[in-house]
């Protein structure tokens, strides 16, 4: 013993008193690193709650940073999840189980990343629902004021007008421009439709990217001589009605001028007879002759 103390060797002892202190030593400084990086996210995520008109980009990088410090070991391509942080968390203190790492790794990521509030995120929905209608009306503005522009001189002789709001160009009394109970187009009509689609068509060719189908309508009133029920006339009204878009689309798609739009109408020009499902009415009373009617109809995105 003497001779121990005298030149300072250690016992057994002392040796695993000393071992002792250099693991504790490290799993406290482990866990002091680790405590340290959660509590620069915390704080952050806490920066970005409590100011909500701190713009995202100025707590992203941080983050991003963060992210990139604590998790060196992983490669950009390497998404950061808990499981592929876990190693890194367990290099550093092996006694620690999978298990308890995991939801460490879990809230550790959980907090690097701001999240939007509910309000938050309500806010920044509305403002793209907003911008999108915006976007929508200044589209559908712009056709109708060059729709109008090119035939407001027209409209008057063609018995026809153009709808504002649904972007309809409607042909009034279709009757007039059929023989009565036909489907066959006569010559006024004719000479109307070889003179309005093909400048139709100019206009729509400006916008094209923001249509997204024309529709051919064609509506009657609730009317039909001779029928013994309100069923046979709307069965016979939409047959009707059927037949006339049929014939209006075939006489506009075979115009030698408009051969050049041919492919890009037949994504998207349809066909379409409601019979009187789409009556117009003036106090509650239906306007027989109005109800009667061709339509142009412009569908956007």
């Amino acid at each position: 013993m003497e001779i121990e103390q005298l030149f300072g060797q250690p016992t057994n002892e002392q040796n695993l008193v000393s071992l002792f202190d250099v693991i504790l030593g490290l799993s406290i400084l482990t866990l002091m690193v680790l405590f340290f990086f959660i509590s620069i996210a915390y704080l952050f995520n806490n920066a970005q709650t409590n100011n909500p008109d701190m713009p995202e980009n100025s707590v992203t990088p941080v983050a991003t940073s963060l992210n990139q410090t604590n998790n060196a070991g992983i490669s950009q391509e390497t998404s950061l999840t808990p499981v592929a942080i876990t190693p890194l968390i367990q290099a550093n203190n092996p006694n620690i189980q999978e298990t308890s790492v995991i939801p460490v790794a879990t809230q550790l990521l959980n907090t690097q990343i701001p999240q939007l509030t509910p309000n938050q995120q309500y806010i920044k929905n509305s403002s793209q629902i907003q911008q999108n209608i915006l976007r929508t009306l200044s589209i559908q503005n712009a056709i109708y004021q060059a729709l109008f522009k090119e035939f407001q001189h027209d409209l008057p002789y063609w018995l026809a007008e153009i709808d504002h709001a649904t972007l309809t160009m409607r042909f009034q009394n279709p009757d007039l421009f059929f023989d009565i109970g036909s489907s066959s187009l006569n010559r006024h009509y004719q000479s109307i439709l070889a003179d309005f689609f093909p400048r139709y068509l100019k206009i729509l060719q400006k916008h094209k990217a923001a249509i997204e189908a024309i529709s051919i309508e064609g509506h009657t009133s609730s009317e039909w001589r001779g029928s013994r029920s309100k069923d046979i006339a709307y069965f016979n009204n939409m047959a009707l009605s059927q037949a006339r878009t049929r014939a209006v689309l075939e006489y506009c798609l075979l115009q030698p001028s408009v051969s050049q739009y041919k492919e890009w109408l037949r994504s998207l020009l349809t066909a379409n007879g409601l019979s009187s499902g789409r009556i117009i009415q003036e106090n509650g009373i239906e306007k027989i002759e109005y109800s009667r009617r061709v339509e142009f109809r412009i569908h956007t995105w």
